[in-house]
Order: structure tokens, then C-alpha cells, then sequence
């Protein structure tokens, strides 16, 4: 496994800030789960999943992720990790990564909630490895025009441990 470069600044009064390097590109993994399966997965239903072109997708830049698309900020905070249903939708292996353009702040251009019941993490406030395989899913739906894109994910706040990643 190759060394990544990891930055991280503390001051005091603020909150913290790091940075690293993306272990690969993303990559597709294939196919998701029917959307029934995945709704139920996350405690919502299947209207819920989904908004403009984009849908459910599986990536991954060193960890696996489905990136489950949800109607709005309303959606997303009501959304949970479903263990009783979680094998139908999701590898053990794999993550849920809820996500959604309503934020909660002007600057965000997302928000997001990520889940992963069987690798004992009920939900975490902040996912480095799931922002960086969201460029391909912004790639694919977005379809933005060559060059350098910023994006701010805003995640954490449900768990009011709130997070913005860059």
C-alpha cells in the first residue's frame, strides 16, 4: 500500500482542518442495489431516492461507497441506517453515502450523511475517502466542463458535529 500525504492544522478556538492525497482515482464498482432495496436500507422509500439525472451509483477511491442521491435537506435528515435491511441493499465491506444540492449553507454544494452499520460506524460526521469518489459521480451526472472544480460538502450536522470538506 503507497504512503499518502496527510496535512493537519489545529488552532486553537477553531475548528480542525486537514487535507490529504486521494489514493487513486475513482472507479465504478458496479451496478447498486434496486432502489427498493436501498430505500429501505436508509428508512426512507423509493420517491425519496433520487433527484435531477442522478441515482444510485457505487464507487470507490480506496473504500467502497453507494452514493444513494436523496430528494432534499428535509429527506436526508430523516434518513437512518436500517440494519434489518441493510444486507439486501450493501456489502458488509461497503458504505451508504447519502447525499443531496439543498445544504444548509449558501456556500455548500452539497450535503451529505454517510452510513455503515456493518463496519461499526452508525453514521460518521465527516467521510474524506467518500468526497473524493463523489468527483466521479459529480463527473457523471454533472458533466462539468474541463478544468478545476471547487465543491464544499457539508456533512456532520445531523450528529451536530458539523463538517465541511473540500
Amino acid at each position: 500500500m503507497a504512503a499518502i500525504r496527510v496535512g493537519v492544522r489545529l488552532r486553537e478556538g477553531q475548528a480542525a482542518f486537514a487535507e490529504f492525497d486521494a489514493p487513486r482515482l475513482p472507479e465504478e464498482l458496479g451496478a447498486p442495489a434496486a432502489i427498493e432495496d436501498i430505500a429501505a436500507a436508509v428508512g426512507l422509500i423509493p420517491s425519496e431516492i433520487g433527484f435531477e439525472n442522478h441515482k444510485p451509483t457505487r464507487y470507490s477511491a480506496g473504500l467502497g461507497f453507494n452514493f444513494v442521491p436523496v430528494r432534499d435537506l428535509e429527506t436526508i435528515g430523516r434518513a437512518r441506517g436500517v440494519v434489518s435491511h441493510w444486507s439486501r441493499a450493501f456489502s458488509s465491506q461497503e458504505a451508504a453515502y447519502l447525499y443531496c444540492r439543498e445544504t444548509r449553507h449558501a456556500t455548500s454544494q452539497f450535503h451529505a450523511r454517510m452510513f455503515a452499520p456493518d463496519l461499526g460506524v452508525p453514521e460518521d460526521p465527516a467521510t474524506g475517502s467518500a468526497a473524493a469518489a463523489i468527483a466521479a459521480v459529480i463527473k457523471r451526472f454533472d458533466t462539468p466542463a474541463n478544468g478545476s472544480h471547487r465543491h464544499v460538502i457539508e456533512q456532520g450536522f445531523e450528529m451536530e458535529r458539523p463538517s465541511l470538506i473540500h
